[in-house]
């Protein structure tokens, strides 16, 4: 499929994307579970594509967003839930 037949988005874009939303307790968690230094925990937030640039991609593509804002047994059922939903597809 060309580039234009897809909207403009380029050919090697997935046809379906899902993410999760980080909260402002990204970096605390990160620096957390990797055991590493706020410099390097930063880079590697900074490296991923920013909550602006993915809501914008997913006007052009199906979307599920797990919004990351609860306790870890509730994100372990939002993404058991996901998986299901993207299995029946």
């Amino acid at each position: 499929m060309s580039t234009t037949e897809k909207g403009g988005i380029p050919p090697d874009t997935p046809e379906r994307m899902w993410w999760i939303a980080m909260n402002k307790n990204q970096l605390k968690r990160l620096l957390k579970r990797e055991n590493i230094d706020e410099k390097l925990a930063k880079t590697m937030i900074s490296a991923q594509a920013s909550r602006k640039q993915r809501l914008a991609l997913s006007k052009k593509l199906p979307t599920d967003i797990l919004e990351n804002n609860s306790q870890i047994f509730e994100m372990e059922q939002k993404a058991q839930d996901l998986a299901q939903k993207l299995l029946n597809l």
